[in-house]
C-alpha cells in the first residue's frame, strides 16, 4: 500500500560554495556534526554543520563522483563514480588514507554502509547491487533484479534490510543477512531517484521523476 505527498517550501540558512560543477550527493555523519558532498568536479568536500565552513582539504579523484556516505563510526568516507574509493579519514585531526574497492563493470551511482561498518553496498548503472567487505575490499555478494540504474540505497535503522530505488521504476527490499529479496518489487509509473526507511522500519519512502513522494507500508 502506498500514499503520496508533497513537501512544503523550505528557506535557506546558508550558502556553501567551493565546488565548480554539479553536486550529485550530500551525506550527514551519524552524529550530525559534518556533511560530505560529492561532485562532478571530481572532489568530495567535508563541512561543519555548526559553522557551515569546510573542515578538511579536498578529497580529489580522477573522475566525476555520484555518491558519498559516512561510516557509522564517522571515521571513514566512501564515495563512488567509475569505482568506489574509500577515504579512511580521521575527522579530528583531518588525515586520510585511500583504499580502492574495484570491481563494478559500470559506474557506481549509490553507496551505503552496514550498521556495523563491516560491509558496504554499491548500486551501479548496470542495475546490480554489490556487497563488499569494508575491511578487505573483497566482493561478498551480487544482488540482481533491477534492470536499470540503481540511483539510491538505504539501510533500515535496525540494519536488517536495504532498500534500492532504480530507473526501472521499482523499489526493491533485500535481506542484509541472506542477500535475497524479501518482497515483490514496489512498482511505480516513473523513474525513482531516492529511497529511505522510517525509523520504526514500517515504511519506505521514495521519490523520483514524477515529483511525488511515495510512502509504502
Amino acid at each position: 500500500m502506498h500514499n503520496t505527498c508533497r513537501a512544503n517550501a523550505f528557506f535557506g540558512l546558508a550558502l556553501l560554495q567551493g565546488h565548480t560543477n554539479t553536486v550529485h550527493a550530500i551525506a550527514i555523519s551519524f552524529y550530525g556534526q559534518f556533511i560530505a558532498n560529492a561532485s562532478s568536479d571530481c572532489t568530495v568536500r567535508l563541512w561543519s554543520v555548526r559553522t557551515y565552513q569546510a573542515v578538511s582539504p579536498l578529497f580529489e579523484h580522477a573522475d566525476e563522483l555520484y555518491c558519498v556516505t559516512f561510516s557509522p563510526d564517522r571515521k571513514h568516507v566512501a564515495c563512488g563514480g567509475k569505482y568506489i574509493k574509500v577515504y579512511l579519514s580521521d575527522i579530528q585531526p583531518y588525515t586520510k588514507r585511500e583504499a580502492d574497492i574495484r570491481g563494478p563493470p559500470d559506474a557506481v551511482t549509490s553507496v551505503c554502509w552496514s550498521r556495523n561498518g563491516e560491509q558496504m553496498f554499491s548500486g551501479c548503472r548496470d542495475g546490480t547491487i554489490r556487497v563488499w567487505s569494508s575491511v578487505s575490499g573483497v566482493q561478498l555478494a551480487l544482488l540482481q533484479g533491477h534492470t536499470n540504474t540503481v540511483h539510491a540505497i538505504a539501510i533500515s535503522f535496525d540494519g536488517q534490510f536495504i532498500a534500492s530505488a532504480s530507473s526501472d521504476c521499482t523499489v526493491r527490499l533485500w535481506s542484509v543477512r541472506t542477500y535475497q529479496a524479501v518482497s515483490p518489487p514496489f512498482e511505480h509509473a516513473d523513474e525513482l531517484y531516492c529511497v529511505t526507511f522510517s525509523p520504526d522500519r514500517k515504511r519506505v519512502a521514495c521519490g523520483g521523476k514524477d515529483t511525488k513522494v511515495y510512502l509504502w507500508d
